[in-house]
């Protein structure tokens, strides 16, 4: 985690240099667990981070990658959006939104393949008992 939030290097590559292998994890948790709430906590956190950047560099950077083309394209077709601004004033503010559009049809999919796949079940005592503790 420090060398990450220092250094800035793809969690990619941090994993795959073996920053936290299993088994000096799985040690420390054996030796922090009973003795040390906050370092058992800093580990997980850590470990979900890593992973879950890994799986954002992996999964979604490259799904929702914006080329200049698209933008150009966008631009080009939108003249009222951008009347009397210059390509170079709007290129970054149209990559943003041609990105988050991206990220947005991307996750939409992505739950609805969930959904397709996965029956929604409530728990309806857990619902009830959420319900009473919002009162």
């Amino acid at each position: 985690m420090y060398q990450y939030r220092q250094s800035f290097i793809d969690p990619k590559m941090l994993i795959e240099r073996v920053l936290i292998p299993d088994l000096m994890y799985d040690k420390a948790m054996m030796l922090h667990f009973d003795k040390n709430i906050k370092i058992k906590k800093q580990l997980e956190n850590t470990v979900e981070l890593l992973t879950y950047q890994k799986f954002y560099n992996d999964e979604v950077l490259e799904k929702v990658a914006v080329d200049s083309m698209e933008i150009v394209e966008y631009y080009n077709t939108h003249p009222d959006e951008f009347e009397g601004k210059k390509y170079n004033d709007v290129y970054f503010p149209i990559k943003i939104q041609l990105r988050d559009a991206k990220i947005g049809r991307t996750r939409k999919e992505y739950y609805e393949r969930l959904r397709d796949k996965y029956e929604v079940v409530i728990n309806q005592p857990v619902l009830d008992k959420l319900l009473k503790e919002a009162k």
